[in-house]
């Protein structure tokens, strides 16, 4: 399946024909052209875009008008790490930027396939066994990068994992819910199924991103049941971090 976007999106073209046209252009921090609406929820906006400078696709994601500061601080942080990172399982990217009065970030694109649309279509029932625990090793390799850099992603699902069906290269996306290992933990979470209550508790540790490792590598096998529904399966992802914890 073709990658979901490619190096110079046709809507590049038609938008910017000239350096005539990119010198009076509104540019995002006087460099990257913004395209077509990817995706909208209530804490930002996500938009396909260009680098007018190297020629190459970005992915521009900005706040909404009257963001708290809060959030706006959750924002500023998710961009240090798009820079901080290396992994080719991380997504990265060029970070925040304040820009015609608004907060962005600049990251490269996502290369392969949303797992929660893989896991929804039945795809993931398709694959062999040996493939689902090659992905999940990346995933693990990924979130363990992460660690090194003193970072917990602290929102691990398939909402936020791109994965290469032909060769099991997976994305990690989203550090919004990111934080400084050993720093205080937030009292809430913007995903309460795969970061359940006792998880904020004390200071940041590993143990979230552990427990949605877990439940990443249970749903695989049951993807079409709701793993907070699961009784058992939320016992076993907690028996696994207690274990992580003590290795």
């Amino acid at each position: 399946m073709k990658d979901k976007y490619d190096s110079r999106p046709d809507y590049c073209r038609r938008i910017i024909k000239s350096r005539r046209e990119l010198a009076t252009s509104s540019l995002v921090a006087d460099r990257y052209a913004c395209g077509q609406q990817i995706y909208r929820s209530r804490n930002s906006i996500v938009y396909q875009g260009w680098d007018t400078v190297s020629g190459n696709a970005v992915v521009l994601k900005k706040l909404p008008d009257g963001a708290s500061p809060q959030r706006v601080a959750e924002f500023c942080r998710e961009g240090t790490i798009l820079k901080l990172q290396t992994h080719p399982g991380l997504i990265h990217g060029e970070g925040y930027f304040f820009s015609h009065e608004q907060h962005w970030l600049v990251m490269e694109p996502a290369r392969g396939e949303l797992l929660l649309d893989l896991l929804a279509s039945g795809e993931t029932c398709k694959w062999p066994i040996k493939f689902k625990i090659k992905i999940l090793k990346n995933i693990a390799c990924a979130i363990k990068a992460l660690h090194k850099l003193r970072w917990e992603h602290g929102d691990i699902k398939p909402d936020n994992l791109f994965i290469n069906t032909k060769d099991a290269n997976v994305t990690i996306l989203d550090y919004s819910s990111s934080a400084v290992i050993g720093s205080p933990r937030a009292t809430q979470s913007y995903s309460p199924e795969w970061r359940p209550s006792w998880l904020l508790n004390g200071r940041i540790d590993t143990r979230a991103d552990a427990y949605g490792l877990a439940l990443l590598a249970i749903s695989l096998w049951f993807p079409h049941k709701r793993v907070s529904e699961m009784k058992t399966i939320s016992w076993i992802a907690y028996r696994f971090v207690k274990i992580v914890s003590k290795m």
